[in-house]
């Protein structure tokens, strides 16, 4: 059973997983070094980690974010979507970018639907990340960090 409340430890920690997630995000997609993409990858593995403890959950991206249970959780597991698809492509993926003609606007209009499952952001964040709009990436991270409050019991 899936937890629907976060005791303010719980809530303490993945606040500072997020924000050093996001951090490590920001500098690996400045520097494209390989030793800062890995710890990013890391930090959102710890991330993940924490989520199934929490939520007593393996799958966070299948959820859809209209339900009761994702309310608290949207603003980690967002992160969480964000953070996923695009570590892989900063780890794989410096060559030439693969064109596409979607933008941050588009992405932002999924994020404030609600009426997607976390695993379609990924999706689309997949595409940015192809065609190396980390940028955009990065501003999605800047708009859900600032938009998507943390929650309150």
């Amino acid at each position: 059973m899936t937890s629907r409340k976060l005791t303010v430890e719980q809530a303490d920690t993945l606040e500072l997983q997020t924000t050093q997630m996001y951090e490590a995000f920001v500098r690996a997609v400045q520097t494209k070094s390989p030793a800062d993409i890995l710890w990013q990858t890391k930090l959102s593995e710890a991330l993940y980690q924490s989520l199934q403890e929490i939520t007593h959950y393996d799958f966070h991206l299948t959820w859809r974010r209209d339900t009761q249970r994702t309310a608290t959780f949207d603003r980690y597991v967002l992160q969480y979507a964000l953070s996923y698809s695009a570590a892989n492509n900063l780890r794989n993926n410096w060559s030439q970018p693969s064109p596409t003609d979607l933008q941050f606007n588009s992405v932002k209009k999924m994020l404030d639907s609600r009426n997607h499952r976390y695993l379609d952001i990924v999706r689309k964040v997949e595409r940015l990340a192809y065609a190396h709009k980390f940028d955009d990436i990065v501003q999605l991270f800047d708009y859900v960090r600032v938009e998507y409050a943390r929650p309150t019991n």
